[in-house]
C-alpha cells in the first residue's frame, strides 16, 4: 500500500502507532492541511469536529512533527488582527496600508477555537474569521481601522479544531464563511473502548517522532489531474451526500487533498494513491448529529415522496413531514438539490435577441462573454418600420 507515496506511508504508520487505525486518516488530514500552505491553488484546510479530550490538539501536535516551525503558526483562539500584526507585521512606505503581515506559506492552526467564538465579542469575532477568509481565498487582505491600516499576504491553509459541543451552535457562522466553504469539516467520535486503548498507546508511543522532517514546500503543478476527474468527481458526490454540501465545493476539497498528497511526496502528478487517501476520508463528511438529514437527502435525490421517506425511516408522517420539509429547504440553499422550478431563461423572453454564440464573433472580440444582437427578419419578409 502507498508503493509511491514512502511519505504517505511513513505519516499513516506514524499517527496508527500513536492513535490508533480510526484516528490516523485525521493526523494524516492535518498533515497534508500543513503542506499545501504556500502552494498553487487551492490549497487544503480542515475544520475538525471532535467531542472534548479525544486527541484533537495531540493530533496537531504530532502532524507539525513533519515539518520545520516555519511553516505553521499556531494561534491562540482568542487571537485579533491586530495580534498578528504585532507579531508578524513589518511597517512599509509608500503604500496604501501602514504594515504588511507576510503570512506566505504558512498553515495557520487554531486549537482553542472555543475562544474564538465565546470569548470575543462579535464584531471582532466576524472581522477575524471574515479578513482571514479573504486572505485564504486571494491571497491578501486589507485590515483598516482607527489605529491604522495593514495588509496580510501570502497563500496560507487552514487546521482549525472545534469540540462538537460548539459547533452545533456556530456550524451556520462557519459554514458561511469562505474558510467553511473551502474545508474539508471532518468529524469524529471514539467509542469508549477506543478511548482507554488510545490513551495506553499514547502514553507507550507519544514520545515518537517521525522519520521525515521537511522545510520548504514542494510547489510543482500537477500534470495530469485531467486523468483521474472522473474518480474525483464520483468521490466529490459522494462527500456532498455524506456532509449535505455544495458540489462545488467538495469538488474543489477532494481535488486539494488529492493535490497535497502528491505534493507531500513530491510528485507532480497523481496516482492511486492520492485517490486511496480521499477515499479513506470520505466516512469523516459524516455529522453524527445529522445521520437522518443525509439520509433523507438521499431519499429526496432518488425522487422518493414524503410519504416513501417517512415509511422507509420507521417515521410517522404526519408528524415528520415538517422535519423532510425543513431538511429539504436546507439542501436546497446549500446546492444539494435542485429548487424544482423552472428556471427563468430572461434573453429568450425578449423578442428578436439571443445570446451569441463564440463561433458568431469576429477572432478579436472572441473574450467578451455577453454581446447580443438584434435578429436579421426571415428571408422573404420585411421588418415593418
Amino acid at each position: 500500500m502507498f508503493e509511491e507515496s514512502p511519505n504517505t506511508k511513513e505519516s499513516i504508520g506514524h499517527f496508527t502507532r500513536v492513535f490508533g487505525q480510526y484516528l490516523a486518516p485525521l493526523g494524516h488530514a492535518r498533515v497534508l492541511n500543513i503542506n499545501s500552505a504556500g502552494c498553487p491553488f487551492p490549497p487544503s484546510s480542515g475544520i475538525y469536529v471532535m467531542p472534548s479530550r479525544e486527541f484533537k490538539s495531540k493530533l496537531s501536535d504530532h502532524a507539525q512533527k513533519f515539518f520545520s516551525r516555519n511553516r505553521y503558526l499556531d494561534l491562540s483562539g482568542d487571537e485579533t488582527l491586530h495580534g498578528l500584526k504585532e507579531a508578524y507585521g513589518q511597517e512599509v512606505q509608500g503604500l496604501k496600508f501602514d504594515y504588511l503581515v507576510n503570512l506566505h506559506g504558512k498553515c495557520v492552526m487554531i486549537d482553542e477555537s472555543n475562544l474564538t467564538f465565546e470569548a470575543m465579542n462579535t464584531r471582532s469575532r466576524y472581522r477575524l474569521l471574515a479578513t482571514l477568509s479573504k486572505l485564504y481565498s486571494d491571497g491578501y487582505a486589507d485590515y483598516k481601522s482607527e489605529i491604522g491600516s495593514f495588509r496580510l499576504w501570502g497563500r496560507i491553509s487552514f487546521v482549525f479544531n472545534v469540540v462538537s459541543e460548539l459547533f452545533a451552535k456556530t456550524e451556520n457562522v462557519i459554514r458561511l464563511t469562505t474558510l467553511g466553504q473551502r474545508s474539508l469539516i471532518a468529524y469524529g467520535w471514539l467509542k469508549d473502548e477506543e478511548k482507554v486503548h488510545i490513551r495506553e498507546n499514547y502514553r507507550k508511543y507519544g514520545a515518537l517522532k517521525p522519520k521525515i522532517r521537511l522545510d520548504e514546500p514542494y510547489t510543482r503543478t500537477i500534470k495530469n489531474m485531467g486523468e483521474y476527474r472522473g474518480e474525483l468527481t464520483s468521490l466529490a458526490k459522494d462527500y456532498a451526500i455524506l456532509g449535505v454540501r455544495n458540489l462545488s465545493e467538495t469538488l474543489e476539497i477532494v481535488e486539494a487533498i488529492a493535490s497535497s498528497n502528491a505534493r507531500f511526496n513530491f510528485r507532480n502528478y497523481l496516482c492511486d494513491d492520492d485517490i486511496k487517501i480521499v477515499r479513506m476520508l470520505r466516512g469523516y463528511n459524516i455529522n453524527p448529529r445529522r445521520t437522518s438529514f443525509v439520509m433523507v437527502v438521499g431519499f429526496l435525490k432518488e425522487g422518493r415522496s414524503f410519504r416513501d421517506i417517512c415509511h422507509l425511516l420507521g417515521k410517522p408522517y404526519p408528524t415528520y413531514k415538517s422535519t423532510i420539509s425543513h431538511y429539504k429547504r436546507l439542501a436546497e440553499d446549500r446546492g444539494l438539490l435542485d429548487y424544482g422550478i423552472e428556471r427563468p431563461e430572461w434573453w429568450r423572453e425578449v423578442e428578436g435577441v439571443r445570446r451569441l454564440d463564440e463561433s458568431d464573433l469576429p477572432l478579436s472580440k472572441k473574450k467578451q462573454s455577453a454581446v447580443y444582437t438584434r435578429l436579421e427578419p426571415p428571408a422573404g419578409e420585411v421588418e415593418s418600420v
